[in-house]
């Protein structure tokens, strides 16, 4: 009360003190509006990205590699994946490019315009070949070229372009030629501008790879190859061991028998703590992950429908039954009625439709079955199929095409065409159509690997027309008409069958495919056992230590804000981001998350809990999860301890093998050694010490005691060592050291630059 009496005394104070707080109230405000910056993605070397920034190169990663694919029909799975892949690329490309900038930057090191052209000046016939072919056998993968191998790849595919100067004509003419194709709402005009956003896009990132490809230059010849570690590993490539093993897997002692103190678990933690080095902050989580299936109630409902169509289909005799049965489904095929060759069911993965037509008469229905996953959307079908009918029809048709946009000019051009004219010399006589829809009687070929019947469309005013290429026999001229969206009037094409080969045998099949999947009922149960689990074990210990007993399972995981934005694009859904920004930003040591509903079908569920945050250091020894590490490691030194002193005085294979109950004898003939150090270093060591001809003693392996007579040990090449293969090892070792991510220079580098990831946020 007198502080306030004191300032009402003192107007000029409590106007300075309102001023102060108003003062600080505004700063406050500001500090919090510059830290929260909510639309960054991450910041990596001190340059930000922000989200419209990164989603807008997503979305043309995403581009170029279904682009680079050549899949013209790519499955709902096929596109998640190529998504998630831009994601990552995207951020990975951001990542390298900004630490290497800041580094290349100490050396002087930039990437000038005759860089830019020289690296254009590459786009040849020779490279183009070169990299087709190695995309071709495998020898190269898509991922691994530079932006201006991936600008080759496109033109050569797209536009059969080999060299620079096709590629620039196209960039210089792509525009108009989009506009014309947009004004006869062709689909080759969405087609052509996606080509022409991946070309650009691959342009706009040559520089930086240029850069990046100079600093990884630079680094590689900073190295100095060991002649002596080179040819070493040249003899452990080229050497081949004949063993007579004797093996006491450290399984034969009892954990119980070997007790482990938390003073031992502490001593040798700091023998190790190299190991639990934590190069960038993690979370440690607590994960009670819950997918959620079809119940037995489920399968019974979705097979009772199916079977009801199963049973309705067999009493169907013709085709239009068939249809009126097929209308009133919900299979996630749609029947069109239309015949198909019997390799477009292999092709599409329905060995079962294979199957039914190879073995049954036409009429013949499949009975409902359960079908494993499908391989293309990875979701499982009830399913049943009718085999309707068949037809023989021509796979290839060779024709010639004109477009009109009046009846009259059709009737004339027909006519004309029947009397010996071609459609060549008609379209002579429509100089505006050509220009308008650019067909011109043109000869083609066209591949028909289905036969579509006959039949006036819904709607359809233009009788008597054909609607599909596949009906018209060879020699006959005819038309179909088909509405401009943009103008509303009717466009006409001509068309001229020529001639027709090789006619095959195509199949009508009724497919009816029910997707397999939980319903409401079962997801709602599943979430009130969750619930009620959760009710009755509130803290971190009593979830994992009860959640077997209730039919769940806990595991611990380390996530740092990479591995949760990544796990977060492979699971999807809201609910993941929602769940690591919970973890990220909000939780406490402790702390136990809400249920969150994860999946991009919301068909799991998802309860985190923070057990530690983990700063750049090193992680503690009590942390449950390196505790339990560091005690397995103990556990196993002191059974190989153990079994060690009962071999001691062994000194022969025979005499091993009776030593220890258990114990087992086994032949291997061709042991490659390197193959050898890969896996079990210590007992490769133990076999080059040794020599052809000797017994080791027992050696402390991998996963057990072993003790082996060194039968043979042959050299598949010994003569082959040369200075020049010690430069190739250099030159890979060099490669390796600073394109490895996670082990090389780059991975130094990462962790020696400030980066912040919040791409989890998003």
């Amino acid at each position: 009360m007198a502080a306030l009496q004191t300032l009402r005394n003192r107007p000029g104070l409590l106007m300075s003190v309102i001023g102060g707080a108003l003062l600080l109230f505004i700063v406050t405000l500001t500090d919090l509006n510059s830290c929260a910056t909510p639309d960054k993605v991450g910041e990596v070397a001190g340059k930000e990205i922000k989200y419209q920034a990164f989603e807008q190169d997503v979305a043309q990663e995403e581009n170029l590699m279904k682009m680079l694919s050549r899949s013209e029909n790519m499955t709902a799975r096929e596109q998640a994946q190529i998504a998630q892949d831009a994601r990552l690329s995207v951020w990975n490309h951001f990542q390298t490019y900004n630490i290497v900038a800041k580094e290349a930057g100490k050396f002087g090191l930039t990437v000038g315009e005759n860089e830019m052209k020289d690296a254009l000046s590459s786009f040849n016939a020779q490279n183009v070949q070169r990299l087709l072919m190695g995309l071709q056998y495998g020898q190269i993968q898509v991922g691994q070229m530079s932006y201006s191998e991936k600008l080759m790849v496109l033109a050569a595919t797209y536009l059969q372009v080999s060299d620079l100067q096709g590629y620039k004509q196209f960039i210089k003419d792509v525009d108009k030629t989009i506009a014309e194709l947009q004004k006869q709402n062709n689909p080759n005009a969405e087609i052509l501008a996606n080509l022409k956003n991946a070309c650009l896009y691959c342009e706009q990132h040559i520089a930086e790879d240029l850069l990046i490809q100079k600093y990884q230059t630079l680094m590689s010849l900073a190295f100095i190859s060991n002649p002596i570690s080179a040819k070493m590993t040249y003899d452990e490539q080229t050497a081949t061991c004949n063993l007579d093993i004797v093996s006491a897997p450290y399984t034969l002692i009892q954990d119980k028998d070997v007790p482990v103190t938390d003073e031992e678990i502490k001593a040798e933690y700091e023998k190790v703590k190299p190991l639990f080095a934590i190069n960038e902050p993690t979370l440690s989580l607590k994960l009670l992950h819950v997918q959620v299936t079809p119940s037995q109630e489920d399968y019974q409902t979705v097979y009772n429908e199916v079977k009801a169509i199963e049973d309705t289909l067999r009493g169907a005799t013709t085709m239009a039954q068939v249809t009126d049965i097929m209308r009133s489904t919900k299979s996630a095929a749609n029947y069109q009625s239309a015949y198909y060759k019997k390799e477009s069911f292999a092709q599409a993965n329905m060995s079962a439709v294979t199957a039914l037509i190879e073995n049954q008469a036409v009429g013949a229905v499949k009975e409902t079955t359960l079908e494993s996953p499908d391989r293309q959307d990875g979701i499982q079908y009830m399913t049943t199929y009718k085999y309707v009918g068949t037809i023989t029809s021509p796979d290839s048709v060779q024709y010639t095409s004109l477009i009109l946009d009046s009846r009259a000019a059709v009737d004339s051009v027909i006519a004309a065409v029947k009397a010996g004219s071609t459609l060549s010399a008609e379209a002579k006589k429509h100089e505006a159509a050509v220009r308008a829809y650019q067909a011109k009687g043109d000869t083609t070929w066209v591949e028909l690997p289905y036969y579509v019947p006959a039949e006036k469309m819904e709607g359809d005013t233009l009788g008597g027309e054909y609607t599909d290429i596949c009906q018209i026999p060879a020699g006959e001229v005819t038309f179909f008409g088909q509405k401009n969206p943009q103008t509303g009037k009717t466009i006409y094409t001509v068309i001229h069958v020529l001639n027709t080969k090789a006619v095959s045998t195509k199949y009508n099949v009724a497919i009816v495919k029910y997707p397999y999947k939980f319903s409401k009922a079962t997801f709602t149960a599943k979430r009130n056992a969750l619930n009620d689990f959760l009710s009755k074990n509130r803290t971190l210990a009593d979830m994992e230590a009860n959640a077997a007993k209730a039919g769940f399972q806990v595991m611990t995981q380390n996530f740092s804000a990479a591995n949760a934005a990544e796990t977060g694009v492979r699971i999807g859904g809201q609910g993941i981001k929602d769940a690591f920004k919970w973890a990220f930003d909000e939780a406490k040591e402790g702390d136990m998350s809400k249920v969150y509903e994860v999946g991009t079908e919301n068909d799991q569920f998802l309860v985190l809990g923070l057990e530690a945050r983990n700063d750049k250091g090193y992680a503690a020894w009590d942390q449950p999860s390196v505790k339990a590490a560091v005690k397995a490691r103990l556990v196993q030194q002191k059974k190989a301890e153990k079994l060690m002193a009962q071999y001691k005085d062994v000194k022969d294979l025979n005499a091993a093998e009776k030593k220890v109950q258990g114990a087992s004898r086994q032949q291997a003939p061709t042991v490659n050694l390197s193959a050898l150090v890969q896996n079990d270093p210590a007992f490769a060591g133990a076999i080059e010490r040794t020599g052809k001809g000797k017994f080791t003693g027992p050696v402390a392996a991998a996963n057990g005691v072993l003790l082996a007579n060194v039968v043979d040990m042959t050299n598949s090449a010994p003569q082959a060592w040369a200075p020049a293969y010690g430069m190739l090892i250099q030159g890979y070792m060099n490669q390796q050291a600073v394109f490895d991510q996670n082990h090389g220079i780059m991975n130094v580098l990462k962790n020696n630059t400030k980066i912040e990831d919040l791409r989890y946020r998003f």
